[in-house]
């Protein structure tokens, strides 16, 4: 696996640096969390605890670091003497005590689409991955309350746009297989709702979020469902989910799904 210069020299600089994090319950009214990405797509996560004048920043290997607030001039400073986190207008930055950046990065808010494009190998046919699908979908259809039954690969009723000044149509339509990425022996499946009418398929639907699929080789190099997401931002997994898939942080990042900073 690929190791960023990032993550190498800010694993041995927070080594190098003695620091104890006190775990305890928060007033999570009182914090305010921000998701920040830098260009390499390296994730960290700051919680900022109004209560406390803290920050807790957490990395993407879920390490983490609690530093105090200090007076700035501008924006929002926190400091340990060691390390140094900064914040301005969306831009956040992690120093050393030498002023070395470890980390700067942009916000997420106003970058998603930006950092979250898959940059994987897209597949130019997609048959192999049908009947994988459909397994998964099926397995998801009979041990998974969220996911319906019928499914949401089934067909169901959907309101398409007929365009400027027209009614919606309200016709049957599915979730099919529009985009596969994939990257080593894991890949994204990005799904598009589509109606069952061939005259109506091209209309677009009136419906938030996309449905995406992550899949996995097993031993065989057979691909098997792994973990499912319906939302309008990035596809995400929890930290527990992404520790227990052993899935890379590059090999996510490339296939266009991120860490939920909030995620249990």
């Amino acid at each position: 696996m690929r190791k960023s210069c990032f993550v190498l020299l800010l694993v041995s600089v927070i080594f190098s640096v003695v620091f104890s994090v006190t775990c305890h319950a928060e007033d999570y009214e009182s914090v305010v969390t921000a998701v920040y990405i830098s260009e390499s797509k390296d994730q960290l996560t700051a919680h900022f605890n109004k209560a406390s004048d803290t920050v807790t920043l957490v990395f993407f290997d879920n390490s983490t670091l609690i530093l105090p607030a200090v007076k700035s001039d501008s924006g929002a400073c926190f400091s340990n003497g060691d390390m140094t986190f900064r914040e301005h207008d969306g831009t956040a930055t992690l120093y050393d005590k030498e002023n070395f950046p470890l980390f700067s990065g942009i916000e997420m808010a106003d970058n998603e689409s930006e950092f979250f494009a898959p940059t994987a190998t897209k597949l130019a046919d997609n048959s192999s991955m049908i009947a994988p699908v459909a397994e998964y979908a099926n397995q998801l259809k009979e041990n998974d309350e969220s996911f319906g039954n019928p499914g949401m690969t089934d067909s169901m009723e959907y309101q398409f746009d007929a365009g400027e000044g027209k009614p919606p149509i309200t016709a049957q339509g599915r979730n099919v297989i529009d985009s596969v990425y994939v990257s080593g022996n894991w890949a994204s499946v990005e799904f598009v709702i589509t109606a069952d009418d061939k005259n109506l398929q091209g209309l677009p639907v009136m419906a938030d979020g996309t449905l995406y699929f992550l899949m996995k080789k097993n031993a065989k190099g057979a691909w098997q469902g792994k973990y499912w997401f319906l939302g309008s931002m990035p596809p995400c997994l929890t930290k527990e989910e992404a520790k227990a898939s052993e899935i890379s942080h590059d090999e996510m990042t490339s296939l266009g799904w991120m860490i939920d900073p909030e995620g249990d």
